[in-house]
């Protein structure tokens, strides 16, 4: 009766197939997730390593605080990687949209998108300016790129200005280059395609300038009530919707101020 019993428990051949199938499953997913996982982690580190090394920020909140009480070294983070053009930070990093990066030059498209600062293979890649703009930000528009990182990490909080509410508590970021701050009003964001005309850059100061920033606005989710004219720069943030999609989700900052940096 006892040796029945024990025969009964037996696992079949059949859900041992399944076992050994459902096991070769879980190990291939982690095969494929987990460097992907650490490889996200790992850069998340180096740049929170960076930003601490770098970048000092007081408690002061006065109206010119983004230049008197930001300090960031941008010519000693070229001294160690020369494609640095500058930092962007949002106002409150450690809040909704957690942006706070070098941003990278290499004259195209591509070094930057899958590689991290050291030019080594990595998915996050970095935040990087269009190849054809001027890397001394002097351009009429100028773009940045960065990824849509799950982890919140690089341009993966921009999507959160269409939740309601965001836009007002951060309408705000600056962009640091070695001499100078140029503080930043975001004045419209909304989703395009890849190939949509808002990637153009080049414009003089003229009408066709004006027609291009005219579009902009009318493309905003929201009326922030702000319309740049032609004798002000902009910027574009720009990232993906998602992976596999043909859609970007753009953030359209004026700038309205700008100040010599690092303030004596």
């Amino acid at each position: 009766m006892a040796r029945r019993n024990i025969e009964k428990r037996r696992i079949g051949p059949v859900r041992v197939i399944i076992i050994i199938v459902l096991i070769a499953i879980i190990a291939y997913c982690l095969y494929q997730v987990l460097p992907y996982v650490l490889n996200n982690l790992k850069e998340k580190n180096a740049f929170d390593q960076i930003s601490q090394e770098y970048t000092n920020v007081g408690d002061n909140r006065d109206e010119n605080w983004w230049y008197t009480d930001v300090d960031i070294d941008v010519a000693g983070l070229q001294s160690q990687y020369p494609d640095v053009i500058g930092w962007i930070r949002f106002d409150e990093p450690e809040e909704t949209i957690l942006i706070d990066y070098p941003i990278l030059y290499s004259g195209d498209d591509d070094t930057y998108l899958h590689r991290d600062m050291d030019k080594k293979s990595s998915y996050p890649g970095c935040i990087f300016l269009e190849g054809e703009n001027n890397p001394a930000l002097t351009d009429t528009s100028s773009i940045i790129y960065g990824h849509n990182m799950r982890n919140g990490t690089m341009f993966g909080t921009l999507k959160y200005y269409q939740d309601d509410g965001v836009y007002d508590a951060n309408q705000y970021f600056t962009i640091y280059t070695k001499d100078m701050a140029y503080r930043y009003h975001i004045f419209s964001y909304f989703t395009t395609g890849s190939n949509s005309d808002v990637y153009m850059v080049g414009f003089e100061p003229d009408e066709i300038y004006q027609n291009y920033l005219t579009d902009l606005v009318n493309r905003s989710v929201i009326d922030t009530g702000i319309v740049p004219t032609i004798d002000q720069k902009i910027v574009l943030l720009s990232t993906c919707k998602g992976s596999g999609t043909d859609y970007r989700f753009v953030v359209c900052g004026v700038c309205e101020a700008s100040h010599a940096y690092p303030a004596k």
